[in-house]
């Protein structure tokens, strides 16, 4: 769709191909014959609105197999990784008041004054959530990641042989 933009790729040890981006149109996003509506809620985004994070794996072919993405709230996404098992990992922020990830709801401890909290999402290669985090900061007092929305893209994450995962980005002291 017009309103997609792509930030991420990665692959497995199968060959699957993984894409991840922002949807920031009212439309779904369409990866073949897999429709992903935007059920994004309004945050600080400014004139872009509406904006969900969105993944999604191929395989090794190119057929679509599965797509997901953040739900009622606003999200950007930054980077995803592949593990030795094969399990996708999603890293991204919020400004929303809330964001679901699946079943899983995720509060933001900075309320509506538009700061960041990222996220951190691990799916199964069937694409099942296995668990969706937060950094965890109760109150906003602590640091909080990233001052603006506006800069996209931002931030790195990475696996290890042992399944760890590290991330990396922009972190701002309030």
């Amino acid at each position: 769709g017009s309103g997609i933009d792509a930030y991420a790729i990665t692959t497995d040890a199968a060959g699957n191909v993984y894409g991840g981006g922002v949807n920031y149109e009212d439309s779904a996003a369409q990866f073949g014959p897999l429709s992903l509506p935007n059920t994004a809620t309004p945050g600080t985004a400014g004139s872009l609105g509406l904006v969900q994070a969105i993944w999604v794996k191929y395989s090794s072919t190119g057929t679509p197999l599965w797509a997901d993405g953040t739900q009622h709230g606003d999200a950007w996404l930054y980077n995803i990784a592949t593990d030795a098992g094969g399990n996708l990992i999603v890293f991204g922020s919020f400004d929303s008041p809330t964001l679901t990830i699946g079943t899983t709801t995720l509060t933001n401890a900075y309320g509506t004054s538009g700061d960041n909290q990222y996220f951190l999402a691990k799916y199964s290669p069937t694409g099942t959530l296995l668990w969706a985090i937060h950094d965890g900061n109760s109150t906003n007092t602590y640091h909080y990641f990233l001052n603006s929305v506006c800069i996209l893209s931002t931030g790195g994450v990475t696996t290890d042989a042992a399944g760890n995962i590290y991330i990396t980005s922009s972190f701002h002291k309030p």
